[in-house]
């Protein structure tokens, strides 16, 4: 016997728009079902409590970012052997992308989805100092690949428990101060007017606006 839905007769149209709806959610979890058995894990029962549920939630999340990233990093290696005679180390740099890659879906196998988080916080961190530390001299033109520390606070806002997307933002605002002094500027770099702004105030407002936004999304 179907049972009554009294909503359903004030408004049918309004359930049948619900019903729609959650078709189209089991529809774009199902086709990640077959990657979330082999990098999440396994669950034994339904989570009850508010906490499980958040943390199931954020352990799908990342299964799926990492797939993304592997998806990425693995369209890019035939890139990156073409500039093996330019640059030697671009072998070890996959390599090592790789084990990176390895060692984050063991940690969200194992539901360490904070793990996961921090470590690829720290690489993004990581590469940023190595990218400009090649370069030598900081110069105007190298301070916009500072805006890309905007990810880990993406990264943290998503997979992480909110709050510590500010937490991030600042620790991205001390690694900026931090850089300005290991980097060393070239001489004329202060010279330019706009050098200081560019290099400070831009990079540095940018961080703080992106965690209060995201933080209340």
């Amino acid at each position: 016997m179907q049972e009554w839905n009294p909503s359903a007769m004030r408004d049918p149209h309004g359930a049948n728009q619900q019903e729609a709806q959650s078709k189209q959610k089991q529809v774009k979890s199902d086709w990640l079902e077959w990657w979330y058995r082999l990098t999440a894990p396994g669950e034994t029962a339904k989570p009850q409590r508010r906490a499980e549920r958040d943390k199931a939630r954020r352990v799908r999340l990342s299964s799926a970012l990492l797939l993304l990233i592997t998806v990425i990093w693995f369209v890019a290696i035939p890139v990156f052997l073409l500039t093996v005679r330019s640059d030697p180390t671009t072998i070890p740099i996959t390599c090592a992308g790789l084990a990176v890659i390895a060692l984050l879906l063991f940690f969200n196998r194992q539901g360490w989805v904070a793990g996961v988080a921090w470590l690829l916080i720290g690489m993004i961190d990581l590469s940023m100092v190595l990218i400009l530390l090649k370069a030598g001299k900081l110069n105007t033109g190298d301070v916009a690949i500072l805006d890309l520390l905007v990810y880990t606070e993406l990264i943290a806002v998503s997979i992480l428990p909110a709050i510590t997307v500010f937490l991030v933002a600042l620790g991205n605002c001390a690694f900026i101060l931090v850089l300005t002094f290991i980097a060393r500027p070239s001489a004329d770099a202060f010279s330019q007017p706009a050098f200081l702004t560019n290099l400070l105030v831009e990079p540095i407002t940018l961080q703080l606006f992106v965690a209060v936004v995201t933080y209340l999304w």
